[in-house]
């Protein structure tokens, strides 16, 4: 699933990183979500490939995109691309086989990569070491810990939560995620499948507008929630610690 808006400087390599895979039985659905740019006539060419789909939508942000390639996908797996970024070639399979060999794991991610003009110039991306000793499911409400291009779960188990809640713009990956953990185990690989491109009108680059979001994932699941105390204390110094760097 690829949600597309004003991408054409990377949209093709985003595309092009899905096509070499080295597990070749998948689909991709791309949602327009109204690129005012060429992203369309980039996009184009490589619709000849009856694997790829594109859909339109007049601009109405990612999650809303996401939930309408949702309801097209037919494969019992799904996994999330936004179009500036791109995945490694085994980034599939391998994760494909984990999944298949740990039937306890609903939701599987892994290590990725960074990158700002030039995608041969990228560095690890490293977690927060804060509350390394917690386990998956609480690091998870205190802070995003899973890469949305690192993510390979299944489609109706992302149905059957619900999908991605519409009202949030940035985080919606996050709260979904919280959400599956509830019903599911989420497992980690240690090992990086896909690189993030970091640019100026990435979504999660606006402070105060991220922050906001932020906050609103902390309402629906910690403060306005029955969660444990240790918890509660360590997600709102994250969140303050994150409100004084507004400053």
């Amino acid at each position: 699933m690829m949600p597309v808006f004003n991408a054409s400087s990377w949209v093709s390599t985003a595309i092009k990183s899905v096509q070499e895979q080295s597990i070749q039985d998948w689909e991709l659905w791309i949602i327009d979500d109204g690129s005012e740019d060429n992203s369309l006539e980039i996009i184009e060419p490589f619709l000849s490939d009856q694997r790829i789909s594109l859909l339109r939508q007049k601009n109405a942000g990612p999650a809303i995109a996401r939930n309408i390639g949702l309801e097209k996908a037919t494969g019992e797996y799904l996994a999330f691309l936004d179009s500036d970024d791109y995945w490694m070639p085994d980034k599939l399979v391998q994760q494909l086989n984990f999944i298949d060999s740990h039937k306890e794991c609903g939701l599987v991610h892994t290590d990725y990569r960074i990158f700002y003009e030039d995608p041969k110039v990228s560095k690890p991306f490293k977690q927060p070491r804060w509350f390394s000793r917690w386990s998956e499911e609480e690091r998870l409400l205190v802070c995003d810990t899973i890469g949305t291009l690192t993510v390979l779960t299944y489609t109706e188990l992302v149905k059957e939560v619900g999908g991605f809640r519409e009202d949030l713009h940035g985080t919606e990956d996050w709260d979904l995620w919280i959400r599956i953990s509830k019903d599911s185990k989420i497992c980690k690989l240690n090992y990086e499948t896909a690189c993030y491109r970091i640019h100026p009108t990435g979504i999660s680059q606006s402070s105060i507008q991220h922050f906001n979001e932020l906050e609103k994932v902390y309402n629906y699941h910690i403060f306005e929630s029955d969660v444990s105390r240790h918890i509660h204390f360590a997600a709102k110094a994250v969140l303050n610690l994150r409100k004084a760097k507004l400053r």
